[in-house]
């Protein structure tokens, strides 16, 4: 919305509206037409302090419907993770907070302008013109009346924006917490499958020995006889027990090679 006024000594007045509501369009033509306010304006800043009223009207009604809305959300907070958090909805209200604060701020700003031209008119411009100094006065109260709502609401909106990014940090922190039990709990699996691995690892330590020596012995590099009345009991190790070494050996090392080089690869990721 914007708002522009001209003022002649003679008294004329004229306001210029630009997109404005056509409801604040007919109510300031109600206002500026009632017998109470038509002898006040003579008070060239009466015209302000009428569209700033009404002004100050939309501010209240808006940051107090954002608060609703924030109320209403800190009602409906999720109690679980299962409940998932409207993020995106969150921060759309923490954008339209953050542009009521802004709002309020330019008003608040622009009704320091008015007010201190408006003391200047008070002081010497009312010299040029035959003005109520009653008028004046009760118009400078107004104003500072109207000044001093605007920076309530700004405090408000302000309230709105922190309550917002409380309602934030606590779903993100319910995730977080949420993960962390998690992580404990798939720490408490590894660490069960951890146990489990080492009693695999101390079964087959307990039995490899005895099934490496059982293996070896029962190949046919080894021939054991019985003895009898004519000969006593034998035992024969093939002279070719060498083939075994040498595929045994080789082989074995270029499985451990081959593992150890895999698992480098595997780290270097």
């Amino acid at each position: 919305m914007g708002f522009f006024t001209r003022w002649t000594s003679k008294g004329g007045q004229v306001l210029f509206c630009f997109d404005i509501p056509l409801i604040l369009r007919d109510r300031l033509q109600t206002l500026f037409l009632l017998p109470t306010i038509i002898p006040k304006l003579s008070d060239i800043y009466v015209p302000h302090m009428l569209v700033i009223d009404e002004i100050i009207k939309l501010f209240d009604r808006s940051v107090w419907s954002l608060r609703n809305v924030i109320r209403a959300t800190e009602m409906n907070r999720p109690g679980t993770i299962q409940q998932e958090p409207n993020f995106p909805l969150l921060h759309d209200y923490t954008r339209h907070t953050i542009h009521s604060s802004e709002s309020l701020d330019v008003a608040i700003d622009t009704m320091a302008g008015i007010l201190s031209q408006h003391k200047w008119f008070l002081d010497a411009g009312r010299s040029y013109i035959d003005i109520d100094p009653i008028v004046l006065r009760r118009t400078r109260q107004h104003l500072l009346f109207q000044i001093q709502m605007m920076r309530s609401l700004r405090a408000r909106s302000k309230a709105n924006e922190a309550r917002l990014r409380n309602e934030i940090d606590s779903a993100f922190n319910m995730i977080a917490q949420y993960d962390s039990k998690t992580m404990v709990r798939i720490s408490g699996a590894v660490q069960n499958d951890s146990t489990a691995m080492k009693t695999i690892a101390v079964l087959t330590l307990t039995f490899l020995p005895a099934t490496f020596v059982s293996a070896v012995f029962s190949m046919t590099f080894f021939n054991f006889t019985p003895g009898n009345e004519a000969h006593p009991e034998a035992w024969v190790v093939s002279e070719k027990i060498w083939i075994y070494w040498v595929i045994s050996l080789p082989l074995t090392i270029v499985t451990i090679l081959f593992w150890f080089m895999w698992r480098r690869k595997f780290e270097g990721r």
